[in-house]
């Protein structure tokens, strides 16, 4: 009695290396799906690019198989700024808003930090 010939899928070609590069881009969507800084809502792809490419004759084909992931980036972040000039020194500064006046405690016990202050150099001074 003849054995069963057994198939495989493309994916298990290479020793397994082809499903676990597709497994490790498949890590980074759900790792940036999980990350709080990107958008939800926008989708992401994985790509698996196969390139046969076969022997003059005909009797052998190359397979080399490329994996890519497309992610979503990290949201802006911002920070919102106001600007001015010291009147006693004219420098010229910005200073970093805060939700609070510094000192103040909010709502969930923490403190109000000091604002950022940043000096802007005008000119090249």
């Amino acid at each position: 009695m003849e054995a069963q010939q057994q198939y495989t899928s493309i994916l298990k070609m290479a020793g397994n290396a082809i499903m676990e590069a597709a497994d490790i881009e498949s890590a980074k969507i759900i790792d940036n799906i999980l990350d709080v800084n990107t958008d939800p809502k926008k989708k992401r792809k994985l790509v698996i690019t196969v390139d046969f490419i076969p022997t003059q004759d005909r009797s052998q084909v190359t397979m080399q198989v490329q994996t890519k992931s497309t992610i979503v980036p990290n949201e802006p972040i911002q920070a919102v700024l106001s600007i001015g000039a010291n009147q006693k020194t004219g420098e010229v500064m910005a200073v970093e808003m805060t939700p609070n006046i510094p000192g103040q405690v909010a709502l969930d016990g923490q403190v109000q930090e000091s604002p950022k202050i940043m000096k802007i150099a005008i000119g090249g001074r």
